[in-house]
């Protein structure tokens, strides 16, 4: 459960490292690829968050509502653990790719 929340704190601990860097780069080349690193990482968030938000919610409503409501987990499921591995494993590969 704690990966969940370590990736959100991650990407916002990113997104601060990123707009440190664009306010002392150089060149403007240097500044919008820190900035699109920010960009990326702010749109990461909804990205995540709300798929993971509707996981729980539908775990916890079906407890309520039968069991019918995990259905929605056959989708959601391996698409938050898609845009897990995104973040994980892709992002320091494309960061680094950038310096």
């Amino acid at each position: 459960m704690r990966i969940f929340f370590d990736v959100v704190k991650r990407t916002l601990e990113e997104i601060k490292e990123c707009l440190g860097l664009a306010k002392d780069a150089d060149t403007n080349r240097a500044k919008a690829t820190y900035m699109s690193l920010v960009y990326m990482n702010i749109l990461f968030l909804p990205v995540y968050l709300i798929p993971l938000l509707y996981t729980f919610f539908i775990v916890i409503g079906a407890v309520f509502y039968g069991p019918l409501l995990l259905a929605g987990l056959l989708f959601n499921i391996p698409f938050v653990l898609f845009v897990l591995w995104i973040k994980v494993k892709v992002y320091p590969v494309m960061k680094q790719n950038l310096y």
